[in-house]
């Protein structure tokens, strides 16, 4: 199963000025779409988690207006956990409603259980929101930098979208990058270990090229650590071969999360 970072792991789109992008034609916007139609015509949804599906329904509207399709596929899946956790909340809810009706030796078991339910959903709609609120553009899953098997080399794809991210940096020279790179889980964690960091090597050298101070580039291999896919798969797998892309705050530092050894 696909995660959520399949194309937009932190989502730093709005950094930067991507390619004009079709929403209509976006499969991340098409099922975001769905998956809030599906909640708004839920009334359990509309009666017990109104403000969750709102929320859904202004990510979705945002999704929708965006001009790159890096924003489309940021505020696609904001809408579809925003959506996923409205639904959540409502099941919780009634369940809450079914137990208040239910015999009182039951009472005690079933009220536990759909409390815990409900604190869970929240969590994850918590989560969410401070995601919208805090990574929201620190974190870039280029979706045309993907990898063959056993390779670290970059084709032609890759290039537009490091060229933007160049441009960007060129423009805010108080900003680093932190190049995080990933490998499926065939071969072994050494290999692996060795592929992830050449990986992101490569971008290293490509935005360095394209005239970014190589000072202001570090570089981290993950092995097959994180994957946002399935690796049961040859399509999953071919997501899990990526790099993330990490971008600074202003003032040259990298929040915490993304702090960790690196090499040059």
């Amino acid at each position: 199963m696909i995660s959520r970072h399949l194309l937009l792991i932190g989502t730093g789109a709005s950094l930067l000025a991507g390619c004009a992008a079709s929403p209509q034609t976006d499969p991340a916007f098409t099922r975001a779409q769905a998956e809030v139609a599906a909640a708004a015509n839920n009334p359990d949804v509309f009666e017990f988690a109104r403000p969750q599906l709102q929320e859904a329904q202004g990510a979705l509207k945002q999704s929708e207006s965006a001009h790159d399709s890096a924003t489309v596929d940021h505020f696609a899946f904001l809408a579809s956990r925003y959506a996923e956790t409205a639904a959540q909340i409502a099941r919780q809810k009634k369940a809450e409603q079914v137990v208040l009706n239910a015999p009182a030796a039951r009472n005690a078991v079933l009220l536990e259980g759909a409390r815990t339910e409900a604190a869970q959903a929240r969590a994850e709609a918590d989560q969410t929101r401070r995601q919208a609120q805090s990574a929201k553009g620190l974190v870039l899953t280029p979706r045309n930098i993907l990898f063959t098997s056993g390779s670290a080399q970059l084709d032609d794809k890759a290039a537009n979208e490091l060229h933007q991210i160049a441009q960007y940096l060129g423009a805010n020279p108080g900003r680093k990058v932190l190049i995080e790179g990933f490998t499926d889980s065939t071969g072994s964690a050494a290999v692996n270990q060795q592929l992830s960091e050449q990986r992101a090597d490569a971008v290293r050298l490509a935005l360095a090229n394209d005239g970014v101070d190589a000072s202001r580039i570090e570089i981290r291999g993950m092995g097959p650590s994180q994957p946002i896919a399935s690796n049961s798969g040859a399509a999953g797998r071919l997501i899990n071969r990526r790099v993330s892309i990490v971008m600074s705050n202003a003032d040259g530092t990298f929040p915490q999360s993304a702090s960790g050894s690196s090499s040059p």
